[in-house]
């Protein structure tokens, strides 16, 4: 009986063991459940495939269509590091919607599934911030937004995409006042022609846009160029809410402009609170084919290397991609990080209007992903003014 208390003392030491051992896998297979681990970043050709098909359904701005197919990578490839991308498309697609809860949704499963994936998860963030900023959540906002910065720090370039951009997101939600009627930006309730409107009347004579409280005097209706319509008088207060732009609208075309813009904020309220930049775009409506064929999104015919080719040759020293039409002499090649190409020379057009190259440095055995266009830039356009939709572009290079 002497030794009774010494094993009733062993026997709870390894009582209180085994159940850490046993709290401690169960924690790990909650994480695994939690936490998607990415095993496959060489995906076969049917996945990229179906990928690339969603992707051309988000540029044609087909969105019920491109969720659809987006989950099914998601589905399909649920270890491939590109389903993260997909993830985060279905969410940014119903905020193109409207949906905004519906996207904040599948945003937050996105960085709840992948929150350290390198050189993507800080895009993820960035994203939900401004999600969850849109519907006001400001609080919300600044977490996603620090963890962008996070994940971005010494991996981004100071002026990459989405890093720059989160930086200044969160310096300026974080300096905004508690939020009060005269504090907020103003807000939009309502505009003539709808935003985004297809086949708007082309006898349309006035643009006019209602603010949600009096306005200052002034307006800045930016923009210019072939998309910025004629106008046929000085832009006039209706009302301390109402302004009216009058204008001369052409059949079969697309227009773009801008409520404000980052360097013109005249646009502001009678305490002087600036409208946040809005783009404001509209078709109208036209029977002719060359009028019609004026408001169509340019689309990529060609890249090279292709995207998503694997085992590229580092020897190749330029991307090309050609369009299906003229285009109008800008660009946007954007990202940055160790996954954007060593660029060797400016970007130049070919004299077929057509064709963009970017002289590069490839190196063997590296994941580059870059993009053409973005949310923020968008100077790939038409020569009609008519920008292309963001497109991921990716390959990898082999060893010689």
């Amino acid at each position: 009986m002497k030794n009774h208390p010494q094993r009733i003392l062993y026997f709870s030491i390894l009582l209180l063991f085994t159940l850490f051992v046993i709290g401690e896998l169960a924690s790990q297979d909650a994480i695994a459940q939690t936490h998607k681990i990415i095993t496959d970043t060489s995906p076969s050709a049917d996945a990229q495939t179906l990928l690339n098909k969603a992707e051309g359904l988000y540029g044609e701005k087909k969105f019920d269509e491109a969720i659809k197919t987006y989950e099914e990578v998601y589905t399909k490839y649920p270890n491939w590091n590109q389903s993260a991308s997909a993830l985060m498309m279905v969410g940014i697609c119903y905020d193109n919607l409207g949906q905004k809860e519906k996207a904040i949704e599948y945003l937050e499963k996105a960085s709840k599934e992948y929150p350290n994936l390198k050189n993507f998860s800080d895009t993820i963030f960035f994203y939900l911030g401004l999600a969850y900023y849109r519907v006001g959540q400001k609080e919300k906002a600044i977490e996603a937004l620090k963890k962008s910065v996070e994940l971005g720090e010494g991996v981004r370039t100071p002026e990459s995409y989405p890093y720059k951009s989160a930086k200044e997101w969160l310096a300026k939600i974080q300096s905004e006042k508690s939020p009060s009627a005269t504090s907020t930006a103003p807000q939009i309730v309502k505009t003539i022609p709808v935003i985004g409107a297809k086949d708007v009347d082309p006898s349309l004579k006035e643009i006019i846009v209602v603010f949600d409280r009096d306005m200052g005097a002034g307006f800045s209706w930016t923009g210019g160029g072939p998309t910025f319509p004629k106008t046929t008088g000085n832009a006039v207060w209706r009302d301390s809410r109402t302004c009216v732009l009058p204008v001369a609208l052409e059949p079969g075309k697309y227009y773009r402009f801008g409520i404000n813009a980052p360097s013109f904020q005249n646009f502001r309220s009678k305490e002087g609170v600036p409208v946040e930049p809005v783009s404001f775009e509209f078709t109208t409506s036209g029977t002719s084919l060359p009028g019609s064929a004026k408001t169509v999104a340019p689309k990529i015919v060609s890249i090279l290397p292709q995207n998503g080719a694997q085992n590229v040759s580092p020897s190749i020293t330029e991307l090309r991609v050609a369009f299906d039409q003229e285009m109008g002499g800008g660009f946007s090649w954007t990202g940055g990080g160790p996954q954007f190409p060593e660029t060797t020379g400016k970007p130049y057009w070919m004299s077929d209007k057509k064709t963009c190259v970017l002289p590069v440095k490839l190196k063997p055995n590296c994941t580059y992903r870059l993009g053409l266009n973005s949310v923020s830039f968008k100077n790939f356009q038409s020569a009609n003014g008519i920008p292309l939709e963001p497109v991921v572009y990716t390959f990898n290079t082999g060893s010689q």
